[in-house]
C-alpha cells in the first residue's frame, strides 16, 4: 500500500502545482494588462516590479486560491483514477474505503498546514513588501475609510467624514463632550487641518453648540479655531489593505487597541483573524468531499465531476460570504461565523461518505 500511497501523492502534487501555476500565471497576465501603464508611469524599476510587486502578488493569490485548487486537484486525480477503474481495482483488492482516503487527506493536510502558517505569518509579510512598493511607486500614502469614529477620552467622541493624510486634513469633523450620560457640547466644522510643528489642529467654519438646562442651547460660530486636540493620524486605525499586512499576533494586539477605542471595524478585523485558520482547515473538509464525489465511476466522464466541484465550491463561497454578512450586520460572533461553512460541509461530507459505493 505504500507504493500506492506514493503514487497518489505524486499525482496529487504534480497536478496541484500545475493547476496552481496556471492560475497564478493567468492572474499575473491579467494584472499586467491592467496595471502596466501605472507601474511604468510611476517609474518603478524592473527588479522591484518582479520581486517586490509580483512576488508578493503570486504568494497572496496562491494562498487565496489554494483551498479551491486543492479541491479541484483531488476531484481531477480521483476522477481520472475512477474512469480508469483504478479505484475499483484498489477496493476489490481488499483495501478499505477509509484507507483509500489516507494519501489524499495526508497530502491535503500538508497543504493545509502550509497555508495555515502562510496565512498567519508569510502572506502578511509579503503583503507588506507589496504595499510599500505601491506606496512608493503607484499609490502614494494610504487612504482611510470613510466615517471614522473614535473616543479620545472618557465622554469625548470625535468623527471624521473622510481623511486625506497627504494634506494632513480631515473633513466634516465633529467632536462631542458627554457628561453623566448627557451631551454637554458639540463642535462641528467643515475642515480640520493638523499642524505637525505645533501638533495642533486648525478648525475651519466652526459651529459650537452648548447644551444648557431646560432644553436650551447656546450656539456660536467662528471662522477658524486653533486647538490642541489629542488626536493623531495613527489613531485613525489601519486602512483595510494595511490590516492584511499584520501578522496574527500584531492583528490581535491591534484588535484590542481598537476595541478600547470603540471602533466600528472590530467585526471586520475579527473575521480577517479567524478566517486565516478556518480557510486552511477548509482544505481538509473539501478534500474529503472531493474524494467521495469523484471516486464513483461515471459514464459521462471527468466532466460531470468537475461540474459537481464547481457547484460545491460556489455554494461554499456563497455560504462563507453569507456568514460574514451575518457577523457584520446581525451580530453573530465572528469566530462562529467563519467556521459555519466548515461545519455545514463537514456534515455534507459525512452524508456523501455514507451514500458512496464502497
Amino acid at each position: 500500500m505504500k507504493k500506492l500511497d506514493l503514487y497518489i501523492v505524486k499525482k496529487f502534487f504534480f497536478t496541484f502545482l500545475s493547476i496552481l501555476g496556471m492560475f497564478v500565471v493567468v492572474a499575473v497576465v491579467i494584472d499586467i494588462s491592467e496595471n502596466l501603464d501605472r507601474l511604468i508611469n510611476g517609474g518603478a524599476p524592473l527588479i522591484p516590479i518582479i520581486f517586490h510587486y509580483y512576488g508578493p502578488f503570486c504568494v497572496y493569490f496562491g494562498n487565496l486560491l489554494s483551498p479551491f485548487l486543492v479541491f479541484l486537484t483531488i476531484i481531477w486525480v480521483t476522477s481520472k483514477m475512477a474512469q480508469q477503474s483504478e479505484i475499483i481495482a484498489i477496493l476489490a483488492s481488499g483495501v478499505g474505503y477509509l484507507r483509500l482516503l489516507v494519501p489524499f487527506l495526508g497530502a491535503a493536510l500538508f497543504v493545509s498546514i502550509s497555508i495555515l502558517v502562510a496565512s498567519h505569518f508569510l502572506v502578511p509579510l509579503t503583503n507588506r513588501v507589496k504595499y510599500q512598493f505601491e506606496a512608493e511607486y503607484t499609490r502614494g500614502v494610504h487612504r482611510y475609510d470613510l466615517n471614522v469614529h473614535r473616543e479620545i477620552g472618557p465622554g469625548n467622541l470625535y468623527y471624521f467624514r473622510s481623511i486625506d493624510e497627504s494634506r494632513s486634513t480631515g473633513y466634516n469633523f465633529a467632536i462631542e463632550n458627554w457628561k453623566d450620560g448627557h451631551l454637554d457640547k458639540k463642535i462641528t466644522c467643515a475642515k480640520a487641518q493638523f499642524d505637525s510643528l505645533s501638533e495642533g489642529w486648525l478648525l475651519t467654519n466652526v459651529l459650537v453648540r452648548k447644551f444648557l438646562p431646560g432644553d436650551r442651547e447656546l450656539i456660536t460660530f467662528q471662522n477658524s479655531v486653533d486647538t490642541t486636540l489629542a488626536i493623531r493620524f495613527t489613531d485613525f486605525g489601519q486602512p483595510d489593505e494595511l490590516v492584511w499586512n499584520l501578522q496574527t499576533p500584531e492583528l490581535t494586539k491591534y484588535i484590542e487597541k481598537e476595541r478600547k477605542k470603540g471602533s466600528s471595524t472590530i467585526k471586520f478585523l475579527e473575521i480577517e483573524k479567524y478566517a486565516r485558520s478556518s480557510n486552511a482547515f477548509s482544505i481538509l473538509i473539501l478534500s474529503f468531499i472531493a474524494v467521495v464525489i469523484a471516486s464513483r465511476k461515471s459514464r459521462r466522464g471527468v466532466g460531470v465531476h468537475l461540474l459537481a466541484a464547481i457547484v460545491v465550491a460556489a455554494i461554499f463561497i456563497f455560504s462563507s460570504r453569507m456568514s460574514s454578512v451575518a457577523a457584520t450586520n446581525v451580530g453573530l460572533p465572528a469566530y462562529i461565523a467563519v467556521w459555519i461553512p466548515n461545519f455545514l460541509f463537514f456534515f455534507l461530507g459525512l452524508w456523501l461518505y455514507v451514500k458512496a459505493p464502497k
